[in-house]
């Protein structure tokens, strides 16, 4: 991976991040794992683990999901290199 400073993110990713009093983790599986492996009962359990965080979590994922928890965003496509400049990351979980 080759790092470069981070650039300003979306405006709905920064709103989202600019909450996280208590940082927030990046989860993505990478372009090798889609959404289409999981099973709905894994899905439902990641949900309820991020659920019960303090920070938030900022999670690259092909399926779209209804009624997440105020502290999962969810989306498609993210700004991978911004996202780790970001000073309020704690973690990326890969």
């Amino acid at each position: 991976m080759h790092c470069q400073p981070a650039k300003p993110l979306p405006k709905d990713l920064e709103e989202f991040l600019s909450g996280a009093k208590d940082g927030f983790i990046y989860f993505s599986m990478g372009s090798m794992v889609q959404s289409k492996d999981f099973s709905e009962q894994v899905k439902k359990q990641f949900i309820e683990v991020f659920s019960k965080l303090k920070q938030r979590v900022l999670w690259k994922f092909e399926a779209q999901f209804d009624n997440l928890p105020s502290n999962i965003k969810v989306s498609k496509w993210l700004p991978q290199q911004d996202i780790l400049g970001n000073r309020a990351n704690l973690y990326f979980i890969q």
